[in-house]
């Protein structure tokens, strides 16, 4: 069984949007940036995968609704990293 968790190392990081960001008012789309982990990568919204078998390190998703979200990332050996991002006041 495989482990998923953030480790010590060479896991992926989610480089834009980190942890804390605050999305500008009437975002239409989501550029997410990875650094680090390998490939491929899946990325979840709020725990829901919206992107598996990602080889590239830059994407862009549709803006989550209202309130505020959690991005996650898992590489291929099973190191993840997480952001929580909120929209603007």
């Amino acid at each position: 069984m495989r482990r998923f968790g953030t480790a010590q190392g060479a896991g992926p990081r989610l480089a834009f949007s980190s942890d804390g960001a605050t999305l500008a008012a009437g975002l239409d789309l989501l550029l997410i940036r990875l650094e680090g982990g390998t490939p491929p990568f899946i990325l979840l919204v709020d725990g829901v995968p919206v992107a598996t078998g990602l080889r590239l390190r830059e994407i862009q998703l549709p803006a989550p609704g209202p309130g505020f979200a959690t991005l996650s990332v898992i590489d291929a050996t099973g190191q993840s990293a997480r952001a929580g991002i909120r929209p603007a006041p």
